[in-house]
């Protein structure tokens, strides 16, 4: 080897230890920030910052002959056991009137949006779920909150989309650099006071929050809905879409909703948590539309069940804590609506062959 070559070699050599070092320098620093130490062998584990559980489901072993009946939730707060019982209330029903055992993965989480759920289910893609319940409508109304120019069809936008990005591209599969880079970049904007992304909650730039009348986010959810059924049907799931309920008192303000003078029953979150309530209503109608309309266009499909839950579920304040989280009659009532649903779809499909007896 003569000398050029050997030069060559010792600098792409203290290059590699350099970057090895780098990255397990890295890895150490956000296993220790996000208290996740299996960061240190693989990166992807920071996911589970932003998607709890994911992990959990992923390394399940889910098919389609285990003899149960496995269910998959995907939406936002709604559906949270912390938020509300709707869970508890169909595994009870579905319990009750079918011997086989009933499995509900909930993945549900606070603030998740259409894309959240997209983004999930792609990675469960080799999961075998029989039936899954996917509920969305009101958590990207907010992103409507920008102008036209700003707003980004996949919402990277949105400073949480763009941590995720950056950890589900196929590089981060190997390496923590693709996250660092990122968070780097965003920190970086922000010091300097050019602050180029919206928060995942409320927008900060209270100017910005009349842009929230033009519904940019229709064309992105009825995609997002579109690639989730694609993945469901290749793997021969059933999918149940209701329509987003909820519920604005005549007269509604946000003092009455502080003071708690409406019908509301615990008061969790004002409508303006999501914008100004125009928008709000406006969005999430649009957002059902979207629903309704991807129904209509795939009505042939024998995998997909549609259920309008914003006109079935009785709009009353004994119903819901505030515009969509419901109490535990709402829950009860909610869970009533789709269990005929998923009754019909056990039955058809023949996922559980016997029903016990006082049915």
């Amino acid at each position: 080897m003569n000398r050029r070559k050997r030069n060559l070699f010792y600098l792409i050599y203290f290059v590699f230890v350099f970057l090895l070092f780098f990255e397990f320098s890295l890895r150490l620093f956000y296993s220790i920030k996000y208290e996740k130490y299996k960061i240190l062998i693989r990166p992807f584990c920071i996911l589970e910052k932003y998607y709890p559980g994911i992990g959990e489901a992923m390394s399940e072993q889910i098919n389609d002959n285990n003899g149960a009946i496995d269910i998959l939730f995907l939406g936002g707060s709604v559906l949270h056991s912390d938020w509300g019982t709707i869970e508890q209330e169909l595994k009870g029903k579905l319990m009750s009137a079918y011997s086989c055992d009933v499995n509900i993965d909930n993945l549900a989480l606070t603030a998740n949006t259409s894309l959240d759920s997209k983004i999930k289910y792609d990675l469960l893609k080799d999961q075998h779920y029989d039936i899954i319940l996917l509920y969305h409508g009101i958590n990207e109304v907010r992103f409507n909150n920008c102008p036209e120019s700003f707003f980004k069809d996949d919402y990277s936008h949105v400073e949480f989309y763009n941590n995720v990005y950056s950890i589900t591209n196929l590089f981060s599969r190997f390496s923590i650099f693709p996250h660092a880079f990122n968070s780097l970049k965003i920190k970086s904007s922000q010091m300097f006071g050019n602050k180029k992304l919206l928060p995942l909650g409320k927008s900060e730039n209270s100017e910005w929050l009349d842009y929230g009348r033009d519904i940019k986010t229709s064309r992105t959810f009825y995609k997002n809905y579109e690639a989730i059924i694609e993945v469901a049907t290749k793997s021969n799931a059933v999918v149940v879409i209701p329509t987003f309920a909820y519920y604005v008192p005549i007269g509604y303000s946000l003092t009455d909703f502080q003071e708690k003078k409406l019908d509301y029953t615990k008061f969790i979150c004002p409508i303006e948590i999501w914008g100004n309530t125009e928008n709000v209503v406006k969005g999430i109608e649009t957002h059902n539309k979207a629903i309704e309309a991807y129904w209509k266009d795939n009505s042939q499909m024998e995998n997909l069940y549609f259920i309008d839950m914003n006109d079935s579920l009785t709009k009353k304040g004994s119903n819901f804590d505030d515009v969509c989280h419901l109490t535990h009659d709402g829950s009860t009532e909610y869970a009533s609506i789709i269990y005929s649903t998923f009754s019909l779809i056990i039955d058809k499909n023949k996922l559980c062959l016997t029903k016990n007896k006082r049915h």
